[in-house]
């Protein structure tokens, strides 16, 4: 006997039966006749009694005593008890889902249960009416929670259904230390195949179960012969199951998963009804007028050359490295390629793209640019997701530009419902890049259908093909501007520039170690050139530098277009921006626009709007 909170708990154990009486109510003699009906009714079930015995608790009671049974210890401590304490063999856990599947599976069993409050306490009725036996089951259970007395309820009702013979009986008493009896088969495996598995159980420092010098050979296959070992086998199953774990979960489009928000959906068409949706949607849109001049605008690319050939490279490889020039047009192109023939086949809907980006600003911008060019507002065929900040594109059929972080956190839960991965701009090197390229090539060696596309406008290739096991690259001529480089002492001469006093180079400050490559200007230029470049500080900013530029820039060239400058890190962005606009003569004639990852996205966005009239756009 034991105490559980208000409850005592009863359990009888007789010699000879593994069987365990169990009984709980508010008083030990009660719970101590409910522990000995409850064991009543199991040797009525095993057919050792018949529950017509008027004697047979004197019986029961007499053979508990001859048999001079020690009562349980009480336990004071009631946190010590499970919860799902095991009463009858079941648990209070296994009794619902017991119930509720036999329920299921007798559907004409009429189930009924009703809750009543009387004062502090909760009174549940349960019944259920048993077809076979035309009559009813009714239990009534009291606690000062619902949920307690529902449980109750519910392991009595199974306790009585279990006793009826109507459902069978739970093995929750078998041992748990009870060994395994594994046994062994004579097998036929491929030679390939033995060393393969040999090779893996080195690498993964297992205890081989058979040596391998005990294969026999027999023509082109071989025996594995019958091989006692003490070697269990769930540890080599454990320790494959972590091996296996390693790789990534991927499954293609389904129709009733939304890949980009990465939950299941309910979607009574087909993949293939959705396609022929996608496809004369599409149709209907091409009769556009606009449509139709921004597709003649895309052919003008230098990469629309090469796209039958991309096309054909990426169906027969699982990986394909795409090497673009500048300007080449691969970064917009390459994903409406593939989703374009995908529509045109009907199977649109089979096709979900995933392109990353290093950097927010690319990715937003070039889903608006790619959006464009297929006349759509973002959120139809092609949206973006970034910190903080998304657009999700249609559930099917669909393009989703995302920073390689974004794409790193959705693979937490495998790949599901995407067909093809761009990773652009991989020439970067990035961490994250770098760790999101390992594994995909872990997932496309176990996966060969997910199709992987790496660009770059200039890499070492040939570093990733090798890493991606010799993959094909297919290489697109790029389209840049003409552009002329002017270098810091071309400045000087151009503008006449001398240094301020606060700019100039300090002795002391000059460190032995430290090469100043301003003095290491050409002698084609004139000699005061060399000497003013020679006293500019290398540490300085060069704020006076870049006012007097953009004053040059606007007053004496004359040319058109935005000018770009380039600066390491935030602190020199905001110091330039500052100064910039303090003074005079740059506000009144330029539009100062700083860009940064830390901007908000609105903020980012005015530098793809155009300068108001009058003035020349500064990024």
């Amino acid at each position: 006997v034991r105490q559980l909170d208000h409850m005592v708990i009863c359990e009888l154990m007789i010699p000879g039966y593994k069987y365990i009486g169990h009984g709980h109510s508010k008083t030990v003699k009660s719970a101590k006749k409910k522990a000995t009906s409850d064991f009543l009714l199991f040797l009525v079930h095993q057919k050792e009694l018949k529950l017509e015995t008027s004697s047979i608790l004197e019986k029961i009671k007499k053979n508990a005593k001859d048999s001079k049974i020690n009562p349980l210890p009480e336990i004071n401590e009631s946190k010590n008890v499970d919860k799902n304490l095991v009463q009858s063999n079941w648990t209070i856990i296994e009794a619902k889902n017991r119930l509720k599947t036999y329920i299921k599976s007798h559907e004409k069993n009429c189930y009924t249960t009703n809750c009543t409050v009387n004062g502090k306490y909760y009174i549940v009725k349960m019944s259920i009416f048993i077809e076979e036996l035309k009559k009813t089951i009714t239990v009534y259970k009291t606690d000062v929670s619902q949920k307690s007395a529902t449980e109750k309820c519910e392991l009595s009702l199974v306790r009585k259904l279990y006793a009826l013979g109507l459902i069978k009986h739970c093995l929750t008493s078998q041992k748990k230390n009870e060994k395994s009896i594994f046994n062994f088969f004579d097998v036929c495996v491929n030679n390939d195949l033995v060393n393969d598995v040999y090779c893996l159980l080195k690498d993964l420092n297992i205890r081989l179960m058979i040596n391998k010098n005990t294969v026999i050979q027999k023509g082109e296959t071989f025996l594995l012969n019958h091989v006692s070992t003490n070697v269990k086998a769930p540890r080599i199953t454990s320790r494959l199951n972590e091996f296996s774990s390693n790789v990534l979960l991927w499954i293609p489009p389904t129709a009733n998963w939304n890949a980009w928000l990465g939950i299941q959906i309910n979607n009574s068409k087909s993949l293939t009804q959705l396609s022929n949706k996608i496809e004369r949607y599409t149709e209907k849109k091409k009769k556009s007028l606009i449509l139709q001049k921004r597709i003649k605008d895309r052919a003008d690319l230098p990469i629309f050359n090469k796209k039958h050939d991309i096309l054909d490279i990426i169906k027969n490889n699982s990986v394909v490295i795409v090497h673009g020039g500048t300007g080449c047009g691969k970064t917009t192109q390459v994903c409406q390629f593939i989703l374009d023939k995908y529509i045109h086949t009907k199977k649109g809907a089979y096709c979900n793209i995933i392109c990353t980006q290093p950097r927010k600003v690319s990715a937003i911008s070039i889903a608006q640019r790619v959006a464009y060019e297929r006349a759509e507002n973002l959120g139809k065929s092609v949206g973006y997701a970034v910190r903080f900040d998304n657009i999700n594109p249609r559930k099917f059929g669909a393009i989703l530009f995302c920073t390689t972080e974004i794409l790193i956190r959705k693979l937490k839960n495998g790949l599901i419902g995407v067909s093809h991965v761009i990773v652009d701009e991989i020439h970067e090197r990035r961490a994250d890049s770098e760790f999101l390229l390992i594994i995909l090539k872990n997932m496309v060696q176990k996966y060969p259908d997910l199709r992987v596309i790496l660009m770059s406008a200039n890499a070492n290739l040939k570093v990733f093909s090798k890493y991606f096991n010799n993959c094909p690259i297919i290489d697109v001529k790029g389209r840049c501007y003409p552009v002329k480089e002017y270098f810091l002492e071309d400045i000087v001469q151009m503008l006449n520039f001398t240094p301020k006093i606060k700019n100039l180079i300090k002795k002391n400050k000059i460190d032995e170690k430290q090469v100043n490559c301003n003095l290491m200007v050409s002698k084609a230029y004139p000699i005061n050139i060399r000497n003013k470049v020679a006293l500019i500080d290398e540490d300085s900013h060069h704020l006076e530098i870049v006012e007097s530029l953009l004053i040059y820039i606007e007053n004496k060239l004359k040319m058109k277009g935005a000018i770009l400058i380039f600066l390491p890190g935030w602190a020199w962005i905001s110091e330039l921006n500052e100064h910039l606009e303090k003074t005079i003569n740059i506000a009144k004639k330029f539009s100062i626009l700083p860009l940064h990852s830390t901007l908000s996205r609105a903020e980012q966005h005015k530098v793809f709007k155009s300068a108001p009239n009058g003035k020349r756009k500064v990024i």
